[in-house]
């Protein structure tokens, strides 16, 4: 179940993040970007929650990792997959 979590918060996060620059002046190389951001966060999530074992009780698990990256990368194909679609469709009506 806490595999499942991580995946939604971070596809969540991913997607927001990627309409984000998409939108704004920084849209060169967004998914690149994306990518490395979401990483990096769900590197230093995974880190933090391991130094704070002996209060909170989280370790560093290589597996939440794993799916943190999968989310993100699951949500970047699809939006791929959608904006070559959407492009398809406005040239052949």
């Amino acid at each position: 179940m806490d595999k499942v979590v991580h995946s939604c918060l971070f596809a969540v996060e991913s997607f927001l993040l990627l309409e984000t620059l998409q939108k704004s002046k920084y849209q060169r190389f967004a998914y690149g970007k994306t990518f490395g951001v979401i990483l990096a966060l769900a590197y230093l999530t995974e880190l933090v929650q391991g130094l704070t074992y002996q209060w909170l009780k989280r370790t560093f698990s290589w597996y939440d990792l794993l799916f943190d990256v999968l989310a993100c990368v699951l949500v970047l194909l699809v939006c791929v997959i959608y904006n070559k679609y959407k492009k398809n469709v406005v040239r052949n009506p």
